[in-house]
């Protein structure tokens, strides 16, 4: 998941986006809805995080496109508006609104709203995936029969994109943006990710959609 961040704040910012970036998310920063906007065209899968103590005067006719994309939504603001914050437009699975201060566990239990469920996050780093359990802090796998297996941060990223979503179809190409240019280069594909993956945690669980891509099987 691409996070598009729109926010002037930098102490704010840094406090959560450091930690998102320990984790392996692909952040990108703007400083207007309008540009936020410009950036989630070109992304497969999203999420915007909008803090709207900053900028004022916008309105619903300014957040339109975020509601006919079904664009995931984090409003943060520094007042609480009970029934007036403008985002109430939105489907209430496509939104989650914070209000300063806001630690940054509760930030990261916010994203986790629109990935698989909150009901299936055990703490802000581990999340229970059928038989599976991962623990992003750790890079680590527990699996069905108890063993643990440790992940490479791109193989992490790849089977965290796919498992948050089981039965997406996930082209090969977002795939290889979420692992980053720096993995790039031969024997570093995405077919070798998925691969070691499957060596590690059962090869069962990343399905091949051929001609299109890779899917999560969640097995109970």
């Amino acid at each position: 998941m691409k996070i598009v961040w729109i926010e002037s704040d930098s102490v704010f910012l840094n406090i959560h986006a450091n930690r998102l970036r320990e984790l392996g998310y692909d952040l990108e920063v703007v400083n207007s809805i309008s540009e936020g906007l410009r950036v989630t065209e070109n992304s497969f899968y999203c999420l915007v995080v909008y803090d709207r103590s900053f900028e004022e005067g916008c309105g619903v006719a300014d957040i339109m496109p975020l509601v006919e994309r079904c664009i995931p939504l984090i409003e943060v603001s520094g007042i609480y508006e009970p029934g007036q914050h403008v985002y109430q437009v939105l489907p209430e699975e496509h939104c989650v609104y914070l209000k300063r201060p806001v630690q940054v566990d509760e930030f990261l239990y916010a994203i986790r709203t629109f990935q698989g469920g909150r009901e299936s996050w055990l703490t802000p780093y581990e999340y229970k995936i059928g038989l599976l359990q991962l623990n992003e802090r750790c890079r680590q796998v527990i699996t069905g029969d108890g063993s643990v297996v440790d992940l490479t941060l791109s193989e992490m990223k790849i089977l965290r994109t796919l498992a948050f979503q089981p039965d997406r179809v996930f082209p090969t190409s977002y795939l290889r943006d979420v692992v980053g240019s720096r993995c790039g280069g031969v024997g570093n594909t995405v077919q070798v990710h998925v691969r070691n993956i499957r060596r590690k945690i059962g090869a069962h669980y990343i399905r091949t959609v051929r001609g299109s891509g890779y899917s999560f099987h969640r097995i109970q």
